[in-house]
């Protein structure tokens, strides 16, 4: 849905660019789309796909990354994914979780200006349609922010479990489990 909204931002964007560049209020809606774009180039959606699959992978036993462990959930046994795959999620995660805020100011500080625009009624139309188009962004944005600090205490929830055996493969005659005892092989 962010990627709709993107699409049309740019896309109001370049229409207007020549008429509107030097305003303030054009500005700001740049530095939202820059916002959305670093976003999107996170690719936030592609590694928790991955990571899903992952998990998918290890509970129907099929190949995962050579670095995995079993991880009793219940009844069942799931392979985890790599310590390095999880990591790598984890610090996607961390970015997007301090991205969103810096975009939800950008969005505020854009609808401000816009608002004024419209108080002394010049570009109506345009200056409905973005700020219609900035609400919908800002939506999205705050379920995403959301989402991500959900998604992030349910995968650094089995993380120790993960650097224990990263650990362990680095030096597996030495580690030693939490309460002391060897690492079984």
């Amino acid at each position: 849905m962010l990627d709709m909204e993107t699409m049309v931002l740019d896309r109001l964007l370049y229409r207007n660019k020549h008429q509107h560049r030097h305003a303030k209020y054009f500005q700001q809606l740049r530095e939202v789309r820059r916002g959305l774009r670093s976003l999107a180039s996170l690719q936030l959606d592609a590694a928790l796909r991955a990571l899903h699959d992952a998990l998918q992978a290890g509970a129907s036993r099929h190949a995962l990354p050579t670095i995995s462990m079993h991880l009793s959930l219940g009844h069942e046994q799931r392979l985890l994914p790599s310590h390095q795959a999880a990591m790598s999620v984890l610090q996607r995660l961390l970015a997007a979780a301090r991205l969103v805020p810096r975009l939800l100011g950008a969005l505020q500080r854009a609808a401000r200006q816009l608002a004024a625009q419209l108080a002394l009624t010049f570009f109506v139309p345009l200056c409905l349609t973005c700020l219609s188009l900035l609400g919908r962004i800002w939506v999205l944005c705050s379920q995403l922010l959301l989402d991500v600090v959900g998604v992030y205490g349910t995968i650094s929830h089995p993380g120790p479990l993960l650097e224990l055996q990263a650990r362990k493969e680095m030096h597996p005659d030495r580690v030693r489990s939490p309460e002391h005892r060897p690492l079984p092989s």
